[in-house]
Order: C-alpha cells, then structure tokens, then sequence
C-alpha cells in the first residue's frame, strides 16, 4: 500500500449500501484506508455484463489512484480471461487493483491472478482464514505463492477470523499465537492485516431500543498487536465495517 504507516483495512461486500458509503468518504480518508471488495455477481449473468458492471461500480466509487483489494472467490465462474479484463480494466480507469487468492480459489482465478502481477511486481494479496490452519498449512501457503508467482515481499497478507463472539474472545486470543506459528515467512511479506468483525450476521433489536455490539475485532487485535507486531513487517487492522462475513440473502 501507499507508504510504510500503519493503515486500516475494510473487507466490503460488492452491494449497493457499501459502494454509495464508499462513493461519500471525505478525499482524506484514503490516506489511511483501503478496501478490500468481495466482489459479487449472479452466475446466470453474461460475463461481459459482470464484468462491465465491476468496473463501473467500483471505478465510480473509489477515489483516483486508490489501491484497492479485490478478492474474486465469490465470482469464480469467470474465465481467467474474464478476471483478467476486470482488473486491466479497473486499472484503465485508474485505480490500482490488487488481486486476492485464497487456498480455496479455483484454477480460474489463480490463473487470471498469475498473468495479471507477472509484470506489475507480482504484487497481490493472500488472505487466510482462521479456521484454515492446520498440519499442511506452510506447505499449502507455499504451493499457493508459487503457483501464482507471488513476490512476498511485494504482497499482503490477511489474517481472517471473521465473525468473533464475544463469548470465545479468550479462547481466539489464547489460540492465536499457535495458528501464527503455522504460517510460513510471516517477517517477509510487506504488510500483514488481521482483520475481524463482533457485527453479527443478525442483529436483534427491541422495536423503539437500541442495540450494542461489542468491537470484538478491536479488542483482539490490541491485545495481540504488541507481540504480533514483532513478528511481522507491517500490522495493520481490517474489520468488516457494520455488516457480518455472512452474506445474507433475500433480505
């Protein structure tokens, strides 16, 4: 990202409320954020409909110049011609894409991913779950950087735990060390976000009350930053705004 500060990281879904919130931040506020947007499409659509309303949407919203994260997962019914386009295209309308692959993104968006950073510093970002983590973890980690091209050095790192309950807050931040012990080069990459969300996926609220939801993702990261920190490049903080990981459908 732009710089060596410390910078905060939003994971949005690719919806109407979150593009028009995005479309209202004050110029400043890029300064020290980036998005990363889960992009979404029906997969019944015309790849050349997904595709023209990706750029459009997110070109319209995002400040000239912005680096912006764009996570394909969701949409991987795209050729890799497909992805690709979207991202040269976002790029001809002048913002700096950023591509994620996860260890579940299929071969489409590998592939779209790897052609796409081959000559831009093979730059883009890995996000990895909290539930993912386990005996193999460093092996599939390095098979997915090599299969892709990463330069780490280059690269982000996002460390997911999505929805965090407040009730197994203790037992996330006893655990967190050990997870981290399983992920390989973890001083290499350029930045390293943990990113979170207390938002539930259903927020229940007396009619005429009001709600409090505990900043759970808040809590976590300053009790685990100071150590964490030394193991890392770069940390920095990412959460989900006020919505949940959870995509809830037909509201």
């Amino acid at each position: 990202m732009n710089g060596q500060k410390n910078r905060y990281v939003s994971i949005l879904k690719q919806k109407a409320g979150e593009l028009g919130a995005v479309r209202e931040l004050a110029n400043g506020v890029w300064d020290g954020w980036n998005p990363l947007f889960e992009l979404l499409a029906d997969d019944g659509l015309d790849p050349a409909v997904t595709r023209q309303d990706v750029i459009g949407e997110l070109s319209r919203s995002c400040r000239h110049g912005a680096v912006v994260f764009l996570d394909f997962d969701a949409i991987s019914f795209l050729t890799a011609n497909h992805i690709g386009e979207i991202l040269t295209g976002l790029e001809q309308q002048g913002l700096v894409p950023v591509p994620v692959v996860t260890l579940s993104s299929n071969q489409n968006v590998r592939d779209a991913v790897s052609e796409f950073i081959a000559d831009r510093e093979h730059r883009a970002g890995v996000r990895l779950f909290f539930n993912e983590p386990g005996e193999n973890t460093a092996a599939n980690i390095d098979a997915l950087i090599a299969a892709v091209g990463i330069n780490i050095a280059n690269s982000h790192l996002f460390v997911d735990l999505e929805f965090i309950d407040s009730d197994y807050l203790p037992t996330v931040n006893a655990a967190f060390p050990a997870i981290v012990g399983l992920l390989p080069h973890l001083m290499q990459w350029g930045t390293t976000t943990v990113v979170g969300t207390g938002f539930p996926r259903i927020l229940e609220i007396p009619g005429g009350g009001n709600a409090q939801v505990p900043r759970t993702e808040w809590e976590f990261f300053n009790a685990i930053r100071v150590q964490f920190a030394q193991q890392v490049q770069r940390l920095d903080f990412g959460d989900y705004a006020v919505t949940n990981p959870q995509l809830i459908e037909n509201l």
